[in-house]
Order: structure tokens, then sequence, then C-alpha cells
């Protein structure tokens, strides 16, 4: 049997190699530290991926190493709020070492601090060629932005500290080095305790708890669809499950129950819908888009993982017979012939972008 873990996961999924041995001496984000942050407002996003320009001059690309090209980078674009600042104390890390992009770690003991500090993002790219490097400060601040225009969006919705972490808002501090201090953003979010859906053994757990699992999950991403978010990277490593009683067996977890929570993380390559040609941001007295919708034929994860059997017609049928009808959610219909595609009745095909198929 499997159990849940109580601190195995926040608001991140925490991974291997995250020891302090990995980290140079002279790392800034070691337990212990106290760190003076100031509120920082992002600029606002110029499209639904919240694009960043690249910022590297290229005639100094070939020869400048990695932190000295972050000690070269312009101040993160948003403004400064000087008279909100606060003091943060490190007391574990979630994620951290070099090439490791954003470093999480708990602050205050109860609350999560995402620091998006290019100096350790992966500097050559493992996609390249010749040791092609890459813009590891366009890549933080494309991070940056994107989670904290994310949650700023969940801001103040039934989805905010209940599908998402509570959040704190985005800050920057600056970091102290040999060669100078640099301004590196990071947001603050609410540490949330909980088993990572990716590490959770689904054979630990009979068929039909295993369906309520999912379901959890699709209908929390329906949430965010309702408040115009596309996570984007909805997967298991990104979902948490956090429990009353996390000495409770897994296969004594009962997923209907509202003392299971189920939570979304990591926003870095999400989208904003209302700043899309294709939106599906929410009219007055409308409903969410139905979650068999949202993710028939997407499933394949979850029969990979052993959520779900490997047979998808079957699979999609399950999906067809707990959503329809389902007054929560807008009605959905799929064609007599085609009986493998699900789609909304009343959001056009240019809106929702395109059917989505199982077969």
């Amino acid at each position: 049997m499997s159990a849940p873990s109580s601190s195995a996961a926040s608001s991140t999924h925490s991974s291997p190699g995250s020891s302090t041995s990995s980290l140079p001496p002279a790392y800034p984000y070691f337990v212990g530290r106290k760190i003076n942050i100031i509120k920082h407002s992002p600029a606002a996003p110029s499209g639904p991926a919240c694009k960043i320009p690249f910022s590297r001059d290229s005639e100094a690309w070939d020869t400048v190493s990695q932190e000295e090209y972050c000690l070269s980078r312009h101040p993160i674009a948003g403004t400064n709020c000087n008279d909100t600042s606060l003091s943060i104390t490190i007391t574990a890390h979630l994620r951290t070492g070099n090439e490791r992009s954003a470093q999480i770690v708990v602050v205050d003991d109860d609350r999560v601090a995402k620091i998006y500090d290019p100096l350790y993002y992966r500097w050559i790219s493992p996609w390249g060629f010749n040791d092609e490097k890459e813009d590891v400060v366009r890549a933080a601040d494309r991070d940056y932005y994107r989670e904290a225009v994310a949650y700023e969006e969940l801001r103040g919705t039934e989805a905010e500290g209940t599908i998402t972490p509570s959040y704190f808002g985005s800050w920057t501090m600056t970091v102290h080095g040999e060669r100078g201090p640099r301004t590196v953003a990071l947001i603050l979010m609410e540490h949330v305790k909980g088993s990572c859906m990716h590490d959770m053994d689904p054979q630990a757990l009979p068929a039909a708890q295993r369906k309520e699992a999912i379901a959890r999950v699709i209908e929390a991403d329906a949430l965010l669809h309702y408040h115009g978010v596309d996570h984007n990277d909805l997967h298991l490593r990104n979902i948490l499950f956090a429990f009353q009683d996390p000495t409770l067996p897994l296969a004594a977890v009962d997923f209907k129950s509202p003392q299971v929570r189920v939570v979304l993380i990591d926003f870095n390559v999400s989208e904003l819908y209302r700043l899309e040609e294709r939106t599906c941001a929410k009219l007055e007295g409308s409903k969410p888009l139905n979650p068999a919708c949202l993710h028939c034929g997407l499933m394949g994860q979850y029969t990979n993982a052993g959520w779900l059997s490997n047979d998808e017609a079957r699979d999609g049928e399950w999906l067809w017979q707990r959503y329809k009808g389902d007054v929560r959610y807008k009605d959905i219909k799929r064609a007599a012939r085609a009986r493998n595609t699900i789609w909304s009745v009343d959001i056009p095909d240019s809106i929702l972008g395109v059917e989505i198929e199982y077969e």
C-alpha cells in the first residue's frame, strides 16, 4: 500500500538532485538566509503567451559568460512599489541548484518563494548545436511574467486558494555577488503540503477512485479555463493532492470527499484567454466549458501512468457518461456517426478553436 506524503511536494514537484551539494559555494539562497523583498508589478503582458523579446546583445554573445550576461541585464519590466517591502527567511529547499531554472524554497515555514534567477537556468541549450547558448535572462523573465499574470488573473476568484495555491504577490530583490548586484524577481504563494500525482501509485486505488481523482483534476482545469487561464502543462508533476489526514493509506482515500484538495501548480507556460482572439473568458451568467469537451482525446498521460485503462474508447465513453447533462457546465454533444468526438453545444468552433477527437 502507498501512503500520501505530507511533505513530498509543495507548490512545485521536488525532484532528485535538489540537495545543496550541487550548489556553487556562493549560492545565495541557503537555508537561514534573510532576504528583503520589494513589491513589484510586472509590465502588462503583450500577448496570450506573455511574449518577452530577446534581450541579448548579439555582438558580445559569443564571449560573454552566464554571470556577466546576468549582470548586464536591464531592470525587470514593470513597477517597483518601494513603499511595500517584506523580510523573509528561507527555511527549506524544494527545488534548487544549477540548471534547475527557478529556485523554489520554503520561506517562514508556511510560504513558498519561486525565484526566477537566470544565473541558475540552463546556459547551454540541450537542443542546440555547437554548444548553443540559451537566453537565460529572457527565459527567467518569461517564466516570471507568465506565472505572475496567471496568478493575478485568478486573484479573488474561487480558484485562488482552492485549486491553486493562495497567492501573495510578485516581488523583486537585490542579490549581491562578487561582481556586483543583480535584480531578481520572485513570487510568493501558499506552501501546499501534499502528494504529487506523479509520485502516487494508482494501482493502490480501486478503478472507481482512480477515475474520481482524474475527475477532480479535469474539473479544476475547467474552472481555470472559466476564469480565463489555460495552464498548458497539466502534467502529473504539476498536480498535487492535499489530504486532511496525511497518514491515511492511499487505498483508503475518498477522492470525492471535500477533505481532499486538488491543487494545480507551475503556470510558467500558461496563457490568458482574454489576450487571444480565441477568447473563452466567461460571460455574465455563463457556465464553464464541460471537462469532457476540454479533455476528450487528451487522456493519454493518465492511461500511460496507470490511472485509466488502455481502452481509449472506453475511457472516452466514461467522460461522456459522466459529464453529459451535468448542469454545472455548458452542455455537450457528439455526432451520431463520429461517436469519438465531443464538443460544446453553444460555443462556436471559432471560439473553442478545435473539435477534439480521441479516435
